[in-house]
Formats: structure tokens, sequence, C-alpha cells
């Protein structure tokens, strides 16, 4: 019980902001990830290949940079 009697509301709020504030960090390196990907490689176009083309490849191999980008953020937010 000793664990709840340190706790304050203003250490929960402390918190919550730092959460907030490296999630939205954490999402624009993912976001700043993926179209740095993109703009590696024009000769690929990622959107028509998924919306008009249904290629899951495509889609498998844009899942793994995110999960490889959302890795590294992880690790350096951390």
């Amino acid at each position: 019980m000793l664990l709840f009697a340190e706790l304050s509301w203003e250490k929960i709020g402390e918190g919550i902001a730092g959460s907030l504030i490296f999630g939205f960090i954490g999402i624009a390196l993912m976001l700043f990830g993926f179209k740095l990907f993109d703009w590696l490689f024009p000769q690929v176009h990622f959107q028509r290949e998924l919306s008009e083309h249904k290629n899951t490849a495509v889609a498998i191999v844009i899942a793994a940079i995110l999960l490889g980008i959302a890795y590294l953020v992880g690790q350096v937010v951390r």
C-alpha cells in the first residue's frame, strides 16, 4: 500500500503529460520515417499499389517497415 500513498495528482498529471508528449513525438517520427522511405523509393507508388492493385506484398513490406521504425522510435524515445 505504500505505492499508493506516494501517488499524487501532480505526479499523475506529469505522467500523463509526458506520455502524451512522447506519444506525439513517436507518431511524428513514424510519419517522418514513412515519408523518408517513400522518398527513397520513388519508383514504387505505394498508395496506388495498395488502393488500385490491392497488392498484399506491398502491404506486408510497408507493415514490416513501420514495425521497424516503431521499434527504433521506441528505443530513442525511451
